[in-house]
């Protein structure tokens, strides 16, 4: 393969690749996924959710497409998944909870969303599947305000971003989950 480069193919091409993936090596019976192309602020496809769904457990992982193939060096790809919830060869289930910081008495709190009974309400889906984001809407990972390794997922309304953690219509991060890619040696697919 050796030094291919990500803007060589098609999304369409990505999608397949991505796909492929999946199937190949993270699907056993009675697992299904969905995979969610995902856009960067320059509606450049960038990333993926893959949200898997199981009687057992849900859970979902971020795809990062590469730049270029780094074969040559650590990976055999041009994709790598974020550090969350899975295990090579298998699955694990990942948990997040919406929330956001908040100033009290001068000081950042965290706030999270909490049920009824005042304990947090956990979420196993990827946050576009808990938002109920309909499949023909365009999804980001919009990168944090100076904070160069770590994402936030969104969608666009009205040039507005609404940041799926918070809820917020901005991408301004005041929430208190978010995602980053870290060594690609460690996470390749």
């Amino acid at each position: 393969m050796g030094c291919k480069k990500a803007s060589n193919y098609t999304d369409g091409e990505h999608i397949k690749n991505v796909s492929k993936i999946i199937e190949e090596n993270y699907l056993k019976e009675g697992v299904t996924y969905k995979l969610r192309p995902l856009y960067n602020e320059e509606d450049k496809l960038a990333y993926f959710v893959v949200d898997f769904f199981s009687e057992e457990f849900n859970t979902f992982f971020y795809i990062k497409i590469q730049e270029k193939d780094m074969s040559l060096f650590f990976s055999n790809s041009l994709y790598s998944r974020d550090n969350g919830a899975t295990i090579r060869g298998g699955l694990v289930e990942r948990v997040w909870t919406r929330g956001m910081y908040v100033r009290i008495d001068k000081e950042k709190v965290a706030k999270y969303e909490t049920d009824k009974d005042g304990n947090k309400v956990l979420r196993y889906s990827s946050p576009f599947e808990e938002a109920n984001v309909a499949d023909d809407v365009k999804c980001y990972l919009a990168r944090k305000p100076r904070h160069s390794g770590e994402f936030v997922p969104a969608i666009k309304e009205k040039r507005k971003y609404i940041n799926l953690i918070t809820m917020k219509d901005n991408k301004e991060y005041d929430g208190v989950d978010s995602i980053s890619f870290t060594a690609i040696a460690m996470f390749n697919l």
